[in-house]
């Protein structure tokens, strides 16, 4: 019901969050779709936005009853048109398994173009992908860490807000514009390299081709 509503209206709204600049200024919306209606679980659709308005709860007209409180304050998105993305960006991690989607969620419109999971749409920045494209080729195991609220960042294109956890040694790297490769043992000391073929001799003793 409330999907069809939304592609009905071309309209999408949530709680307006007091902290969180990024709402306000967003180019789309990207729609989840959970596995209880299609599987897997998937962003299926996306809406670019055209305008961004305030208005409380009761001010909104739905075919279902709200029970949050009539007052309380929504950002409303105005879509000019949603889109079903092919393929969709589906909610799996490396080894298949779902992760669970229970808040909004904001990116870049690069990592939007790039992903192919959910979990890829936390590498907003070109170096995020450049990184996590040669950990890949490496062969590495690893994990992304979200390492600070998306509020916190500014520069969405050039500053990375998360740490690269390896299983072997403990280790996290992330990636600095004004100090090249961050690498954190797991006593929580860090070391910059200004090469990746020095950062991989550090965590594991050798490089591969």
């Amino acid at each position: 019901e409330h999907l069809d509503w939304i592609l009905q209206n071309n309209c999408y709204y949530m709680p307006l969050l007091r902290r969180q600049p990024r709402q306000y200024d967003p180019s789309w919306v990207l729609l989840y779709i959970p596995k209880t209606i299609a599987k897997p679980g998937a962003i299926r659709y996306k809406g670019e936005v055209e305008g961004i308005k305030i208005l409380e709860r009761k001010e909104i007209k739905t075919t279902w009853q709200s029970h949050q409180n009539p007052s309380r304050l929504q950002i409303v998105y105005d879509l000019e048109s949603i889109e079903e993305l092919n393929p969709p960006i589906l909610n799996m991690n490396r080894k298949g398994k779902e992760e669970r989607i229970s808040q909004p969620r904001w990116t870049t419109q690069l990592a939007m173009a790039r992903a192919k999971t959910i979990n890829e749409l936390l590498l907003e920045s070109e170096s995020d992908w450049w990184l996590y494209d040669n950990l890949r080729s490496r062969g590495v195991d690893f994990s992304i860490k979200i390492r600070g609220s998306s509020s916190e960042v500014r520069n969405y294109q050039n500053i990375s807000r998360v740490w690269f956890v390896i299983r072997e040694g403990g280790y996290k790297i992330r990636f600095s514009e004004n100090e090249g490769f961050v690498l954190k043992n797991k006593y929580g000391i860090e070391k910059t390299f200004m090469f990746v073929d020095n950062l991989f001799k550090h965590c594991f003793g050798n490089v591969k081709d």
